[in-house]
């Protein structure tokens, strides 16, 4: 009900992400307690719920059930197969508020907005080294 109003009445309490649905909260909050209690049994990832390790384990067996109806590109998951449909139609239904950019998803918006507010939420344990987006960080770690 909530997706179709656009409504996210869950809140986290640690961080602004707001969701739909309480559930989606739950696997959330884990993010900040860092518990990842499902394990991929061929690598060392692992995951906050069962649901991300079955697209996971997707990776290993090369499994792409889900296939555009306009090319050839199949995906691991249903997600990834809806943003690649945005390339067909070259939607891009989040716009920034602070400047002309628009983007195909809510993740690629706020990682943009990290340059209008300076927030730098990835940081180095070691140096305390801080940056605007993840890869950033793992390619500052291969340093120490």
């Amino acid at each position: 009900m909530f997706k179709h109003t656009g409504e996210r009445p869950f809140n986290c309490t640690q961080c602004d992400s707001t969701f739909t649905h309480s559930t989606d909260l739950k696997w959330h909050i884990k993010s900040h307690t860092g518990e990842r209690p499902f394990s991929c049994t061929q690598c060392d990832s692992t995951f906050i719920n069962s649901s991300r390790l079955k697209q996971h384990i997707r990776i290993h067996s090369g499994q792409r059930p889900f296939g555009c109806t306009q090319c050839d590109s199949n995906f691991t998951t249903a997600y990834n197969l809806e943003r690649h449909r945005l390339t067909h139609t070259g939607e891009r239904p989040f716009s920034c508020t602070q400047c002309d950019f628009t983007f195909i998803n809510s993740s690629r918006l706020k990682r943009h907005m990290f340059t209008h507010t300076g927030e730098r939420p990835f940081s180095c344990k070691e140096c305390g080294y801080a940056c605007a987006r993840k890869y950033e960080l793992k390619q500052h770690l291969r340093k120490h």
